[in-house]
């Protein structure tokens, strides 16, 4: 497994080059490198360090998502705008290692034994994203 520390484009925003750069790093990571995962936390708080060009809408909620836990408690998260940019360029959003539910590679194989051995992982494979995302 592969956890995503950062991704940071110093330039103006270009949805068609994220997905590009989105499909390449898949390809790497899960194709050439044959990790069974990779996923990433998108920021939740500004970071100086990291300026964005234009509005900052990143934090701002774009949709909510519910789900049911194995434990049968139903949760609700909200995504922001910043991991839905992540879903429509072609991660997935799914429950992670740390716990949260955010965009992810996941190899086939993987995807597999996930779904015979984690219930959760239903609700997640099957989800239409095409609804909530756009580039």
């Amino acid at each position: 497994m592969m956890k995503i520390l950062m991704i940071h484009n110093p330039r103006k925003a270009n949805p068609y080059g994220v997905k590009r750069f989105v499909e390449k790093l898949r390809f790497i990571l899960i194709e050439k490198l044959k990790y069974d995962m990779a996923w990433g936390l998108p920021l939740t708080i500004n970071d100086s360090r990291y300026p964005v060009i234009g509005a900052d809408k990143r934090f701002e909620e774009h949709h909510r998502m519910t789900y049911e836990t194995e434990s049968g408690e139903t949760k609700e998260v909200i995504i922001t705008r910043l991991a839905a940019t992540w879903a429509a360029a072609g991660m997935v959003l799914m429950p992670v290692p740390d716990g949260e539910i955010a965009p992810a590679f996941i190899s086939k194989s993987y995807r597999r034994k996930l779904l015979k051995r984690e219930k959760i992982m239903e609700q997640f494979s099957t989800a239409d994203y095409s609804t909530y995302f756009t580039l």
